[in-house]
């Protein structure tokens, strides 16, 4: 009888916690671009402010 490792249920529970992991991962890593873009229009709009 071959190994199935589809029907593991501690490879099935791994693999549910490492997506987990790397969807946190992608998220942060989008909010930390986003909020660069933020702080940069946030800079921009301070600049012009203060050189009218």
């Amino acid at each position: 009888m071959e190994y199935d490792n589809n029907n593991d249920p501690f490879r099935r529970e791994f693999n549910k916690k490492e997506t987990k992991k790397r969807t946190l991962k992608a998220l942060i890593f989008l909010g930390f671009v986003f909020m660069i873009f933020v702080i940069g229009e946030f800079i921009r709009y301070i600049t012009s402010i203060i050189y009218r």
